[in-house]
């Protein structure tokens, strides 16, 4: 019982199965408990991928959550929620103990206690197997990718650096070594969101025929509470096997932010740490990944990622400039929309003044619908610049 974890009944199945939510997210169907009876919105307790037992109330359906108390304060408690510690307080009507399982209302209130002793999450994915299948959904090929630098418009300098930084590295590490430079790669794109630094990352995986791995720092984190570390070194490890290839860290921030002394910062100073150890093998045991990671919000970043032999080298993705939202605009029109020969590219690119190539796409895509709804099949100059009214209005 201690190692259960919780999970709520979302309908039940006859006599035979049980469709249940689990407490971080996921609909799953289990065997019907012959010796409990739990009914629709009940909260269950799930040890082993079987019903122990039947918890009410605990306050799901109210939109509250479950954490254990881990040390008791005058009229509050530090508690535990998936390996984060945090501070509430304890209603008037209400007595806890150090271990006590207790629910705690959206309002950051200690209602009740579920049960005198301590619930434990249990992860999910246990087997190495399952950590496989999720890491295998985050992998793809440079075929799968089937893109080039042709299909990124406005390439600065900086931008083409990184290019033939990146080829240097994939295909002539053995000449770089012989002239005693030491061949990494460890970088961080930033900017504002659209500027392509995702879109890139991906161009530099297909160009170089690397296996590519993104990886969402959130995703990680909420779906995967308390494993996040055995994730990251399977990881690498995984990229290690299939070099060369490219780790990317979309919104490393999440990941990797400011390391503190708070309770509740316990959690992300341990991810810190096992990113650090992991980054420092690459450099050790790897002749063909290259780790990038990128932020909107570079201040965010811990400063002992950004050293050298680390994500040292700062790759600024800037809002494009004229020439660039003429590029950026013509690549999108040779990627596949069928925009009609008048459109006045230039035109587009003065009315769009401070937009990004993410932008630019979506006006793309209204204008689509615009000319759609309007009976044609092509884009043209007035769709556009419908399209454009519309986003500037959502801005």
């Amino acid at each position: 019982m201690e190692y259960a974890t919780v999970a709520r009944t979302i309908s039940v199945e006859g006599h035979d199965y049980l469709l249940i939510e689990w407490g971080q997210g996921g609909i799953d169907i289990l065997l019907h408990p012959n010796d409990l009876s739990p009914e629709t919105g009940d909260a269950i307790l799930v040890d082993s991928r079987e019903v122990v037992e039947v918890i009410d109330p605990i306050g799901v359906d109210r939109g509250n959550s479950i954490g254990i108390v881990r040390k008791e304060l005058d009229e509050r408690a530090v508690v535990e929620q998936g390996g984060r510690l945090a501070v509430y307080v304890v209603a008037d009507d209400v007595s806890v103990e150090s271990g006590n399982t207790v629910e705690i209302s959206s309002t950051g209130i200690i209602r009740d206690v579920v049960k005198k002793t301590a619930i434990k999450h249990e992860s999910r994915h246990p087997a190495s197997t399952d950590i496989e299948d999720y890491i295998h959904n985050l992998k793809f090929s440079s075929d799968e990718l089937d893109i080039g630098f042709e299909d990124f418009g406005g390439m600065s300098e900086q931008l083409k650096h990184v290019q033939k930084r990146v080829e240097l590295l994939l295909t002539q590490r053995g000449e770089l070594e012989q002239i005693g430079t030491q061949p990494k790669l460890g970088a961080l794109f930033h900017g504002e969101p659209g500027t392509g630094k995702t879109h890139f990352a991906k161009i530099l995986a297909s160009e170089s025929d690397a296996d590519f791995y993104r990886i969402r720092g959130p995703e990680i984190v909420t779906k995967w509470i308390g494993d996040t570390e055995e994730i990251l070194r399977e990881l690498f490890n995984h990229a290690r096997r299939n070099e060369p290839a490219i780790l990317f860290f979309d919104e490393i921030d999440s990941l990797g932010s400011e390391r503190g002394d708070g309770p509740n910062q316990q959690f992300g100073n341990r991810i810190v740490a096992q990113l650090l150890s992991l980054m420092d093998g690459v450099d050790q045991q790897s002749e063909g990944l290259l780790v990038i990671g990128s932020t909107n919000r570079i201040e965010g970043i811990d400063e002992a990622l950004l050293r050298p032999g680390r994500l040292d080298w700062k790759v600024e993705f800037e809002i494009p400039g004229f020439q660039d939202r003429v590029e950026i605009f013509e690549s999108l029109r040779d990627q596949g929309y069928d925009v009609n020969d008048t459109v006045d590219t230039e035109e587009i690119a003065s009315l769009t003044d401070g937009w990004t190539g993410a932008q630019l796409r979506s006006l793309l895509d209204e204008a689509g619908v615009v000319s759609v709804a309007a009976g044609r099949n092509q884009i043209t100059m007035t769709d556009l610049k419908i399209s454009y009214e519309r986003r500037s209005a959502q801005s």
